[in-house]
């Protein structure tokens, strides 16, 4: 390389550094936490319970930790970098903007709110009907009625003779550590020859519910900067 050369590449050497990169920016991980529900049965509580002929086993939700990425797009003002930046959205032109988009990822637990999947196995000779039935909690030694609309799949139930169904009911939101009461008032266990109930059975369950600090790293921001179609 003579003299020339040289002093040719040290410009073009200093303006290539001047450049941004075209490519995603990715940020170094991070820790992030986040609060996790745990529900556990208390020892006199029996998943399973048979009355009358109408066993009910419930299902203790189990909460999960997922990453959850979410985007955000805003216009930036265009910079002398920004000349050899990929174009998208067929944006030719003056009819376009440059655009940072930032992809942010965070912890995100599920499901949300307070779920039991429960059972009805009906061992009768007779159709299952779950209308009438009442649901109510007991959170800390506090009765909380829910809206009925909270547990319509077990009012609306019908089950016929030998055959079982699942339904769920969901519960208030809890934010705290506690004592957890499922009672599920008023399900028909028999009825005479004319259809008239004759007789009911009430059903609970206990639980400890504990709000847990689960910490995870994850993915630090991506920001990608590109020419978007206006």
């Amino acid at each position: 390389m003579n003299k020339y050369t040289k002093l040719l590449a040290l410009p073009l050497a200093l303006l290539g550094g001047c450049v941004a990169p075209s490519g995603p920016q990715t940020a170094a991980p991070v820790t992030q936490s986040c609060m996790v529900p745990q529900v556990k049965a208390m020892p006199e509580t029996k998943a399973s319970q048979e009355k009358g002929g109408i066993e009910i086993a419930i299902a203790v939700p189990l909460f999960s930790v997922e990453e959850k990425i979410e985007s955000s797009i805003k216009e930036v003002p265009v910079s002398f970098s920004d000349v050899g930046r990929p174009h998208r959205d067929g944006s030719t032109g003056t009819n376009c903007k440059v655009v940072e988009e930032t992809k942010s990822t965070s912890l995100n637990v599920t499901p949300k709110g307070l779920k039991f999947e429960i059972t009805i196995n009906n061992k009768l000779n007779r159709v299952f009907r779950g209308s009438g039935a009442v649901v109510q909690f007991n959170i800390g030694g506090q009765l909380v009625n829910v809206e009925a609309g909270k547990y319509s799949a077990l009012s609306n139930a019908i089950i016929p003779p030998r055959n079982s169904a699942k339904v769920v009911i969901e519960g208030p939101a809890i934010q705290e550590n506690t004592t957890i009461g499922i009672y599920i008032y008023d399900i028909v266990t028999a009825v005479d020859a004319a259809g008239n109930i004759t007789e009911k059975q009430n059903y609970e369950w206990f639980y400890d519910y504990s709000m847990n600090k689960v910490e995870k790293q994850v993915p630090g921001p991506v920001v990608d900067r590109y020419w978007l179609a206006r």
